[in-house]
């Protein structure tokens, strides 16, 4: 199976066709207005996966990993244009996502659906371990990846890993890194078993060190043959219900607003008084939820006393949801929020975690 020839213009224009003929508003308003966000590498990945172990269900295109960023190729002077724009550029998702698949341990856990959008520190760089956490979800799973920089010329670590604990989690296994040598990066990963219930994902985790330490020669950087077991305690990791939504980018909002239905709603009031201005509101909501903007309403204008928010996300396995938060502002933030989706218990959920 050629991707290429799945993808090909004629294929397109006959898909497009047959749509439109269709007549479905929900089916145009997902399929053309806001066209395909698929990843690439991991739709192509998937369809390789889907062939080789050939199922009685059809493929789904749910499982396929949305993509964080539209595909661009920015020429330099040097670079033929047309050449440059054969070359798809990877998204860090994607790149993330071809290293994960290198490792045997992790093909059994599925596509993956997310990673943070950024490390999260666990250490300051100036201590003795700089540690960083990115967290990698899956469908039954969570991969936390511990990127590891030893700043000690004395010192090499062996065996190094990181044991978490956290409350509605099973810890399923480590893979630690062998050696940690001065300045040179290490990685280790702990393997985590997701909570059957979607609110009780969101965790905060206590995070500690764990490793063989040998001292050595700063000057030749020659270890001890023998070592002694020793720990850090590193900062607590807190885990959001953002790391089970993807963004996704909506060109008419209000089509798939009124598509979902009022039926299909949830709504809350909140008061938010450690929020001193809209702007800051919309900030932290984006980042608490994980979704997309749409219709720049990430944007608050200047001395505006009102505002309205509109977020698009898929929650992990496929499910869609759409958020509109109207806020005002006298001294504190009051805001009301609805949720719309499919699936009452994720709308409830939505607007029940703030």
């Amino acid at each position: 199976l050629n991707l290429e020839s799945i993808l090909s213009k004629q294929w397109y224009q006959r898909r497009v066709r047959a749509v439109l003929e269709g007549g479905n508003k929900a089916v145009i308003n997902q399929y053309i207005v806001d066209t395909l966000q698929a990843s690439i590498v991991g739709l192509q990945s998937l369809l390789v996966h889907y062939i080789a172990n050939p199922t009685p269900e059809p493929f789904n295109l749910s499982s396929v990993p949305i993509t964080t960023a539209p595909a661009e190729v920015t020429p330099s002077a040097k670079t033929d244009e047309v050449e440059a724009r054969k070359v798809p550029l990877k998204t860090r998702q994607e790149e993330l996502t071809e290293q994960l698949a290198q490792i045997p341990e992790f093909g059994r856990l599925g596509p993956l659906f997310k990673s943070s959008p950024a490390p999260i520190e666990l250490s300051e760089a100036e201590t003795e371990y700089y540690i960083q956490c990115t967290v990698h979800t899956y469908p039954r799973h969570m991969v936390l990846q511990f990127d590891m920089t030893n700043t000690l010329t004395d010192q090499q670590l062996e065996n190094v890993k990181v044991e978490v604990e956290g409350e509605c989690y099973n810890v399923v296994g480590h893979i630690a890194c062998p050696v940690l040598q001065y300045q040179k990066p290490g990685t280790a990963y702990t393997l985590l078993e997701l909570p059957d219930d979607p609110s009780e994902v969101p965790c905060t985790f206590s995070c500690t060190l764990k490793f063989l330490v040998k001292d050595c020669d700063p000057n030749t950087g020659e270890a001890d043959p023998i070592g002694y077991d020793d720990e850090y305690v590193l900062e607590d990791l807190s885990i959001g219900l953002n790391c089970l939504v993807q963004r996704v980018f909506k060109t008419n909002f209000a089509a798939s607003w009124e598509e979902a239905g009022e039926e299909n709603q949830t709504e809350e009031t909140y008061q938010l008084s450690n929020v001193k201005s809209l702007q800051g509101a919309v900030d932290q909501l984006t980042s608490f939820y994980g979704m997309q903007p749409c219709e720049r309403s990430d944007r608050v204008g200047e001395d505006k006393t009102s505002h309205i928010l509109l977020l698009a996300g898929q929650f992990k396995g496929g499910i869609e949801c759409l958020i509109k938060t109207k806020m005002i502002f006298d001294g504190s933030v009051n805001m009301k929020v609805w949720a719309r989706g499919p699936i009452p218990e994720i709308n409830d959920l939505l607007v029940s975690s703030i």
